[in-house]
Protein backbone atom coordinates (compact mmCIF):
# COMPACT_ATOMS: atom_id res chain seq x y z
CA UNK A 1 0.00 0.00 0.00
CA UNK A 2 2.82 2.15 -0.26
CA UNK A 3 1.53 3.11 -3.45
CA UNK A 4 -0.97 5.04 -2.21
CA UNK A 5 0.86 6.83 0.31
CA UNK A 6 1.37 10.57 -1.75
CA UNK A 7 4.23 11.59 0.94
CA UNK A 8 6.66 8.12 -0.28
CA UNK A 9 6.30 9.07 -4.08
CA UNK A 10 9.32 10.88 -5.61
CA UNK A 11 7.19 13.85 -7.11
CA UNK A 12 4.38 15.07 -4.52
CA UNK A 13 1.09 16.06 -6.43
CA UNK A 14 -1.25 18.61 -4.08
CA UNK A 15 -5.03 17.78 -3.68
CA UNK A 16 -6.07 20.75 -4.72
CA UNK A 17 -4.09 20.00 -7.99
CA UNK A 18 -5.95 16.91 -8.13
CA UNK A 19 -9.32 18.51 -7.30
CA UNK A 20 -8.28 20.83 -10.16
CA UNK A 21 -8.02 17.93 -12.64
CA UNK A 22 -10.87 16.10 -11.30
CA UNK A 23 -13.21 18.98 -11.89
CA UNK A 24 -12.02 19.43 -15.00
CA UNK A 25 -12.24 16.21 -16.40
CA UNK A 26 -15.90 16.22 -14.74
CA UNK A 27 -15.92 19.45 -17.14
CA UNK A 28 -15.11 18.09 -19.96
CA UNK A 29 -17.38 15.18 -19.43
CA UNK A 30 -20.15 17.64 -18.81
CA UNK A 31 -19.55 20.03 -21.68
CA UNK A 32 -19.20 16.50 -23.85
CA UNK A 33 -22.89 15.73 -22.61
CA UNK A 34 -24.64 18.85 -23.09
CA UNK A 35 -23.15 19.28 -26.69
CA UNK A 36 -24.19 16.33 -27.60
CA UNK A 37 -27.69 16.87 -26.15
CA UNK A 38 -27.49 20.85 -28.37
CA UNK A 39 -26.30 18.71 -31.22
CA UNK A 40 -29.63 16.40 -30.86
CA UNK A 41 -32.06 19.84 -29.55
CA UNK A 42 -30.32 21.24 -32.86
CA UNK A 43 -30.85 18.26 -35.25
CA UNK A 44 -34.48 17.79 -34.23
CA UNK A 45 -35.24 21.80 -34.57
CA UNK A 46 -33.66 21.03 -38.20
CA UNK A 47 -36.39 18.19 -38.71
CA UNK A 48 -39.39 20.92 -37.50
CA UNK A 49 -37.97 23.70 -39.63
CA UNK A 50 -37.93 21.04 -42.48
CA UNK A 51 -41.80 20.13 -42.10
CA UNK A 52 -42.69 23.61 -41.19
CA UNK A 53 -41.43 24.75 -44.82
CA UNK A 54 -43.03 21.51 -46.29
CA UNK A 55 -46.29 22.65 -44.65
CA UNK A 56 -46.03 26.06 -46.18
CA UNK A 57 -45.87 24.75 -49.10
CA UNK A 58 -49.03 22.80 -48.74
CA UNK A 59 -50.62 25.93 -47.53
CA UNK A 60 -49.28 27.62 -50.87
CA UNK A 61 -50.59 25.41 -53.26
CA UNK A 62 -53.46 25.15 -51.47
CA UNK A 63 -54.21 28.95 -51.48
CA UNK A 64 -53.35 29.09 -55.54
CA UNK A 65 -56.06 26.54 -55.49
CA UNK A 66 -57.87 28.27 -53.93
CA UNK A 67 -57.44 31.36 -55.86
CA UNK A 68 -57.96 29.60 -58.73
CA UNK A 69 -61.21 28.05 -57.99
CA UNK A 70 -62.29 31.61 -56.86
CA UNK A 71 -61.41 33.41 -59.59
CA UNK A 72 -63.25 30.18 -62.08
CA UNK A 73 -66.45 31.03 -59.75
CA UNK A 74 -66.31 34.48 -60.29
CA UNK A 75 -66.03 34.27 -63.97
CA UNK A 76 -69.03 31.54 -64.08
CA UNK A 77 -70.46 34.17 -62.17
CA UNK A 78 -70.41 36.81 -64.47
CA UNK A 79 -71.06 34.41 -67.98
CA UNK A 80 -74.34 33.52 -66.13
CA UNK A 81 -75.36 37.11 -65.38
CA UNK A 82 -74.53 38.24 -68.76
CA UNK A 83 -76.60 35.17 -69.96
CA UNK A 84 -79.40 36.94 -67.95
CA UNK A 85 -78.88 40.08 -69.47
CA UNK A 86 -78.49 38.91 -73.30
CA UNK A 87 -82.18 36.15 -72.45
CA UNK A 88 -83.85 39.36 -71.00
CA UNK A 89 -83.39 41.70 -74.48
CA UNK A 90 -83.81 38.30 -76.76
CA UNK A 91 -86.81 37.55 -75.26
CA UNK A 92 -88.55 41.07 -75.47
CA UNK A 93 -87.19 41.19 -79.38
CA UNK A 94 -88.64 38.11 -79.87
CA UNK A 95 -92.07 38.76 -78.21
CA UNK A 96 -92.03 42.22 -79.76
CA UNK A 97 -91.30 41.44 -83.32
CA UNK A 98 -94.16 38.35 -83.14
CA UNK A 99 -96.89 40.16 -81.24
CA UNK A 100 -96.50 43.25 -83.40
CA UNK A 101 -94.65 44.94 -80.49
CA UNK A 102 -97.08 44.19 -77.37
CA UNK A 103 -95.33 42.44 -74.78
CA UNK A 104 -95.73 41.85 -71.16
CA UNK A 105 -95.23 43.79 -68.65
CA UNK A 106 -92.85 41.10 -67.33
CA UNK A 107 -91.00 40.67 -70.15
CA UNK A 108 -90.96 45.00 -70.40
CA UNK A 109 -89.30 44.94 -66.93
CA UNK A 110 -86.76 42.07 -67.66
CA UNK A 111 -85.87 44.22 -70.69
CA UNK A 112 -85.27 47.28 -68.80
CA UNK A 113 -83.33 45.77 -66.29
CA UNK A 114 -81.23 43.88 -69.17
CA UNK A 115 -80.64 47.41 -70.16
CA UNK A 116 -79.55 48.78 -66.90
CA UNK A 117 -77.01 46.67 -66.08
CA UNK A 118 -75.79 45.84 -69.88
CA UNK A 119 -73.44 48.62 -69.90
CA UNK A 120 -71.74 47.38 -66.61
CA UNK A 121 -71.43 43.71 -67.15
CA UNK A 122 -70.65 43.99 -71.33
CA UNK A 123 -70.23 47.35 -72.81
CA UNK A 124 -72.24 50.44 -73.80
CA UNK A 125 -72.81 48.75 -77.30
CA UNK A 126 -75.42 46.09 -75.93
CA UNK A 127 -77.50 49.09 -73.85
CA UNK A 128 -77.84 50.64 -77.09
CA UNK A 129 -79.08 47.50 -79.12
CA UNK A 130 -82.03 46.93 -76.29
CA UNK A 131 -82.80 50.89 -76.29
CA UNK A 132 -83.10 50.10 -80.05
CA UNK A 133 -85.05 47.84 -79.96
CA UNK A 134 -87.44 49.33 -77.42
CA UNK A 135 -87.99 52.20 -79.73
CA UNK A 136 -88.76 49.70 -83.00
CA UNK A 137 -91.10 48.11 -80.81
CA UNK A 138 -93.27 51.51 -80.01
CA UNK A 139 -92.80 52.34 -83.56
CA UNK A 140 -94.40 48.81 -84.59
CA UNK A 141 -96.91 49.15 -81.58
CA UNK A 142 -98.27 52.91 -83.22
CA UNK A 143 -97.94 51.60 -86.49
CA UNK A 144 -100.47 48.86 -85.86
CA UNK A 145 -102.85 50.96 -83.96
CA UNK A 146 -102.47 53.48 -86.67
CA UNK A 147 -103.43 50.62 -89.26
CA UNK A 148 -106.07 49.43 -87.51
CA UNK A 149 -107.71 52.16 -86.83
CA UNK A 150 -107.67 53.04 -90.31
CA UNK A 151 -109.15 50.18 -91.07
CA UNK A 152 -111.74 51.46 -89.28
CA UNK A 153 -112.34 54.42 -91.12
CA UNK A 154 -113.30 55.00 -94.65
CA UNK A 155 -109.74 56.80 -96.19
CA UNK A 156 -107.66 53.57 -96.70
CA UNK A 157 -104.78 56.11 -98.78
CA UNK A 158 -102.83 55.55 -96.29
CA UNK A 159 -102.82 51.90 -95.86
CA UNK A 160 -99.89 51.14 -97.76
CA UNK A 161 -97.25 53.97 -96.09
CA UNK A 162 -98.45 51.97 -92.83
CA UNK A 163 -97.58 48.46 -93.78
CA UNK A 164 -94.26 49.85 -95.45
CA UNK A 165 -93.58 51.35 -91.67
CA UNK A 166 -94.52 47.80 -90.49
CA UNK A 167 -92.29 46.37 -92.67
CA UNK A 168 -89.27 48.09 -91.96
CA UNK A 169 -89.77 47.96 -88.32
CA UNK A 170 -90.28 43.91 -88.74
CA UNK A 171 -86.85 44.02 -90.81
CA UNK A 172 -85.10 46.12 -88.32
CA UNK A 173 -85.99 44.04 -85.30
CA UNK A 174 -84.46 40.98 -87.57
CA UNK A 175 -81.39 43.57 -88.29
CA UNK A 176 -81.14 43.96 -84.55
CA UNK A 177 -81.32 40.23 -83.73
CA UNK A 178 -78.66 39.63 -86.06
CA UNK A 179 -76.46 42.28 -84.01
CA UNK A 180 -77.63 40.77 -80.81
CA UNK A 181 -77.13 37.09 -81.94
CA UNK A 182 -73.34 38.52 -83.26
CA UNK A 183 -71.89 40.66 -79.60
CA UNK A 184 -73.73 37.35 -78.21
CA UNK A 185 -70.99 35.54 -79.97
CA UNK A 186 -68.37 37.72 -78.60
CA UNK A 187 -68.77 37.68 -75.31
CA UNK A 188 -70.69 34.21 -74.43
CA UNK A 189 -68.17 32.27 -76.53
CA UNK A 190 -65.57 30.71 -74.07
CA UNK A 191 -62.32 30.69 -76.41
CA UNK A 192 -59.20 29.55 -75.35
CA UNK A 193 -57.92 33.26 -74.87
CA UNK A 194 -60.73 33.56 -72.31
CA UNK A 195 -59.50 30.56 -70.28
CA UNK A 196 -55.97 32.02 -69.52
Amino acid sequence: MRFWNPNLLPYVIDWSAWATLIVGIAAVIGAFYIGKKQSAIALRQAEIADRQARIMERQTAIATRLADTEHTRLRAELYDRRVVVYSGIERYLIDASSADGNVTPEVRQELFNSISVASFLLDEDLAAIGRRILQVSASLRQNMRRLQTLDLMEDKSRRPAYIKAIENDNETFTALHMELRRHMEVYLKLGISELN
